[in-house]
């Protein structure tokens, strides 16, 4: 129940229920316009589909869509006229599964690209990428959507390796940041954030990857920590090895819980929320 209510709130509850009135309105055009009831009863269908997707994301999506076409060919395929009703099957088949895609795919990316934090900005000035606060923000979204929902998400990490330390330093690091920060935007998903934190240690990149396991998260950051290299090593940055390391949520939660508190001492955010409700 406290599930439902959450979703209810959700802007996603309230895209799903505009895509369910359109399509309420649909069908009332075609009970208007004397259409085969057939026809009207396979357009409420998709109304089962946007409800599998609030609640079950993509999977559930694509199983609603499975039982929709199951239903529609039940009601299409009696009678006389069996044989000629396979390709408006057919057809009304595929129109389900690539509407649950769509649906599916749509609402979670609200979900992601709405979350937002309530102080500070959300993107830095220098990278266009993620500021730190935001980037906390994300990790702790991301860690409470995981327990509550039993998904799992990743954080990919790449080393740089180095830090600013003079004005004169500061000023090249600087101009590097925002070609680097075009390298992690055309790397990452539409799905994915990334920031940049850094310290008197060295400065890293931090992919937060949501729904990715660590075996997809360790082929990303492999491949991500090469190009990085490369982008450096043409900058006369040497680098001795592959940059990049991973951690999954939940079977890597403490280096995940850590990783965020360090970032979140950067910004000088408080380091509980991530403890909180978390398995150990």
């Amino acid at each position: 129940m406290e599930r439902v209510i959450e979703l209810i709130r959700s802007r996603r509850a309230a895209t799903a229920a505009g895509l369910g009135g359109l399509v309420l309105f649909i069908a009332l055009v075609n009970v208007v316009r004397a259409v085969q009831p057939s026809e009207t009863v396979a357009v409420l269908l998709y109304l089962l589909i946007i409800v599998a997707s609030l609640f079950y994301a993509l999977r559930g999506a694509l199983v609603a869509a499975a039982m929709a076409s199951l239903l529609y060919a039940l009601l299409r395929g009696t009678g006389p006229a069996e044989s000629a009703a396979f390709v408006p099957i057919t057809l009304r088949a595929l129109s389900y599964f690539a509407f649950a895609a769509l649906v599916a795919f749509g609402l979670e990316a609200i979900v992601g690209r709405r979350h937002h934090l309530d102080t500070g900005s959300s993107f830095d000035a220098k990278t266009g990428l993620a500021s730190l606060p935001y980037l906390v923000s994300i990790i702790d979204h991301e860690i409470a959507r995981s327990v509550r929902y039993n998904r799992r998400f990743s954080l990919a990490l790449i080393d740089l390796p180095f830090s600013p330390q003079g004005s004169k330093e500061r000023t090249a690091y600087d101009a590097m940041l925002d070609e680097l920060g075009d390298q992690v935007r055309e790397a990452i998903r539409t799905t994915d954030y990334a920031g940049i934190r850094s310290d008197p240690r060295g400065s890293q990149i931090v992919v937060v990857l949501p729904e990715t396991p660590s075996d997809g998260a360790g082929i990303f950051a492999l491949r991500f920590g090469e190009r990085i290299a490369d982008f450096l090593l043409r900058r006369s940055v040497a680098v001795s090895r592959n940059p990049a390391s991973w951690f999954e949520f939940p079977n890597d939660a403490n280096d995940v819980r850590r990783v965020r508190n360090e970032i979140a001492r950067l910004a000088d955010l408080p380091l509980a929320i991530a403890n909180s409700g978390v398995r150990r």
